[in-house]
């Protein structure tokens, strides 16, 4: 796997858990999820980690360069 498609991996799982430790702070605070931030874990955070799963699984640099380009 190339350097660019890692560290592209580490930003997505970086930026997934920063999502998920801001709702964590909330709920521990005794605080629901907002509406937002249960859009964001649903549709970021899952995006991003099935993202990081398939640029691992990817056959080609094509692949994994085109699943990249959609948080570019």
């Amino acid at each position: 796997m190339t350097d660019d498609a890692i560290k592209h991996q580490s930003e997505l799982i970086k930026h997934s858990i920063a999502i998920l430790q801001d709702a964590l702070v909330d709920l521990e605070k005794g605080n629901e999820l907002s509406e937002i931030k249960l859009y964001d874990i649903m549709g970021i955070v899952v995006t991003q980690i099935q993202d990081v799963v398939d640029i691992s699984t990817a056959t080609d640099e094509a692949t994994k360069t085109e699943i990249m380009k959609k948080w570019l």
